[in-house]
């Protein structure tokens, strides 16, 4: 079965000086954030920084998201209190999940330890086609602000089809070198007999149903002849 699930984000911002009162975003607010696929889980607005935790739908990248909650909340608050200083320019925006980034690596890289294999020489040969790098500095937006965007990607061969060894490497390369010529930093790599487990960075400007698209359009052209159904976000919750 595939799909996607939805993503969470924490964003942090700060204003310009601490002068606004206690502030709750009003329903007109949160409704204009739902029309852009945004949905407010958390707030909080103390002395100059602001916090958010919200959810998305796969269709609102990264980029947009910043831009939506800072454009609609410093509207917002500039309607209601004269004495509004403005936001800086620094912001963060990650995604945030139950599984912290380390999390999932480390459960991507002991996928073919703890799989049930009979053979042991297919075991080996699959632990040489694991792939790790580690990350490095977050993207930066315009102006100071960080994108720190992270998926984990479950890709499943077309009816549970179990791959011999020399399918699965080239399956493997052909995702590898796709996710890099989509600009999509790979950061954790495992293939199993009949499906792969990817931690990836994508664009900040793509959203998961193009970065996914991206992928799967370009790990085909890469292997010219696939047998990788339509993938899906075992957890979007990275980080």
């Amino acid at each position: 079965m595939s799909g996607l699930h939805k993503s969470f984000y924490r964003y942090t911002a700060f204003l310009k000086e601490a002068t606004v009162a206690a502030f709750t975003p009003p329903d007109e607010l949160l409704q204009a954030w739902q029309r852009d696929g945004i949905f407010l889980r958390a707030f909080l607005l103390q002395q100059r920084r602001v916090q958010m935790v919200c959810a998305s739908t796969a269709t609102i990248s990264p980029v947009q998201i910043a831009q939506r909650l800072k454009g609609r909340l410093n509207h917002c608050l500039r309607q209601q209190s004269p004495a509004y200083p403005g936001f800086d320019r620094d912001f963060f925006l990650g995604t945030l999940g139950q599984n912290d980034r380390d999390i999932v690596a480390a459960y991507i890289r002991n996928q073919v330890d703890h799989s049930d294999l009979v053979d042991p020489l297919y075991r080996e040969r699959l632990k040489v086609l694991r792939f790790h790098e580690d990350p490095g500095q977050p993207p930066r937006g315009k102006h100071k602000g960080i994108h720190d965007h992270h998926l984990h990607i479950v890709l499943v061969t077309q009816g549970r089809y179990r791959m011999f060894p020399q399918e699965a490497k080239k399956v493997s390369v052909s995702i590898i070198e796709g996710g890099e010529s989509v600009g999509m930093d790979i950061m954790e790599f495992s293939i199993m007999p009949d499906h792969a487990h990817i931690l990836a960075r994508p664009d900040h400007h793509r959203n998961p149903q193009q970065s996914l698209d991206d992928l799967k359009s370009a790990s085909s052209q890469q292997l010219r002849r696939t047998r990788l159904r339509f993938p899906q976000f075992a957890d979007s919750g990275g980080a």
